[in-house]
C-alpha cells in the first residue's frame, strides 16, 4: 500500500509552494531597510497584498461520496453489478487467492470516510478604508484526498472455516478553490504585533478528480484499479464495443461563510508575517452531499503593502 502512502510532504506541490513563500520571506527581509514600525507612520489607507502556505483540514461529511454506496451518483455497483468488471475482479482474486474456491461478492463498506489533511495555497488583498477597517478578498486551493477499505467476501465456506473477509481500497481525489469575501478589522495594541479578525461569505467549487477502488494482494504486491467516476451513463460497459465515453464533470459550485483570525507581526511598515487560523461553514457542490459542513485551516501569510511599489 506503499503508492497511497506517499506522504503529503513529498509532493512536487508542496516543494513549489516552500519555494514560493521562502523568496517571499527573503524579499520581505530584505525591506528591513524601510523605517521600523511605529503606530504614528502606520498606513492608514491603500492596498495590502498576500500570499500564504499552510494546511487545510476539510469536513468529513463530503467524504461520504467517496464511500461506495448505492445511492451515492459514483459508487461499487457500477463495478460489482457488471459482468465484465465483476469478471476482471473475480479473475484477480482468484490468482492471488486460489483459497476462494469459486467468486467473491461485495461486503461491509466504509461507515465513515474523511479527508486527510491537505496542503493548501491562498492568494488575496486587502483594500484599508482606514487603520482598523478593511476589505479582503482571497483564492485558495487545495488537493484533498479521502480513502477507506471497503470488504470482499468470499463465496462459502472452505471447510469448516468461516467466509473469508479480503480488505480492499477506495480513493477519492478532489480539487477544491474557494473565494473568500471578508470585512477585516485590524487591532493596534502594539507597534509589532497586531491581532485581527475576518468575517464574510465563501464561494467555492469542487471537482472530483479521481475516484477509484483498488484492489491489492498484500503478499505478491499485485493490484488492479477500476475508475468508478461513470463515463458511460445509460449504458452498461462491454468490452471492444464502440461504446462512446462522456466527459463529465463531477462536482460542482457551493457557498457559506468564512472567519479567519491571526496576528500581523511587523517586520516593517510595509511587510509582515500573519499566522492566521481559518474557519469556514459552507455547502460543498458534490450531489447527495450538499448540506452544511465545517472546514478548518492554519496558514501562513506573507503580506506586502502597496507602499513597497510607491517607496521604488
Amino acid at each position: 500500500m506503499q503508492k497511497m502512502k506517499k506522504h503529503l510532504f513529498a509532493t512536487p506541490f508542496f516543494f513549489r509552494v516552500i519555494v514560493i513563500v521562502g523568496l517571499l520571506c527573503y524579499g520581505s527581509f530584505t525591506f528591513s531597510m524601510y523605517a521600523t514600525p511605529t503606530d504614528s507612520t502606520w498606513q492608514t489607507k491603500g492596498f495590502d497584498f498576500h500570499i500564504s502556505g499552510g494546511i487545510y483540514m476539510a469536513g468529513k461529511h463530503a467524504a461520504m461520496y467517496y464511500s461506495g454506496a448505492a445511492e451515492n451518483e459514483n459508487n461499487l455497483n457500477y463495478i460489482f453489478g457488471n459482468k465484465y468488471y465483476y469478471d476482471q475482479i473475480n479473475e484477480f482474486m482468484l490468482e492471488n487467492n486460489p483459497e476462494i474456491g469459486d467468486s467473491v461478492f461485495l461486503g461491509t463498506l466504509p461507515s465513515q470516510m474523511t479527508y486527510k489533511p491537505a496542503l493548501s495555497i491562498s492568494l488575496g488583498f486587502r483594500y484599508k478604508f482606514n487603520r482598523h477597517w478593511g476589505l479582503s478578498m482571497t483564492y485558495y486551493f487545495a488537493k484533498l484526498t479521502a480513502s477507506n477499505t471497503f470488504l470482499l467476501k468470499r463465496n462459502g465456506e472452505l471447510g469448516n472455516k468461516k467466509p473469508m473477509e479480503y480488505e480492499e481500497y477506495l480513493v477519492g481525489k478532489e480539487s477544491r478553490s474557494f473565494i473568500d469575501l471578508t470585512a477585516s478589522y485590524l487591532f493596534h495594541p502594539h507597534p509589532i504585533i497586531k491581532p485581527f479578525i475576518e468575517m464574510g461569505v465563501q464561494f467555492n467549487y469542487a471537482r472530483v478528480n479521481k475516484f477509484i477502488a483498488l484492489f491489492r494482494d498484500e503478499d505478491s504486491g499485485k493490484e488492479k484499479e477500476f475508475d468508478l467516476l461513470n463515463i458511460y451513463p445509460g449504458q452498461s460497459y462491454i468490452p471492444n464495443t464502440a461504446m462512446t465515453e462522456e466527459k463529465i464533470v463531477y462536482g460542482g459550485a457551493g457557498y457559506g461563510f468564512s472567519f479567519a483570525a491571526g496576528l500581523k507581526l511587523a517586520i516593517n511598515n510595509t511587510v509582515s508575517i500573519d499566522p492566521t487560523f481559518y474557519f469556514s461553514a459552507g455547502s460543498i457542490g458534490l450531489n447527495g452531499y450538499k448540506s452544511i459542513d465545517f472546514h478548518y485551516g492554519a496558514y501562513v501569510r506573507i503580506v506586502m503593502s502597496d507602499l513597497v511599489f510607491k517607496s521604488r
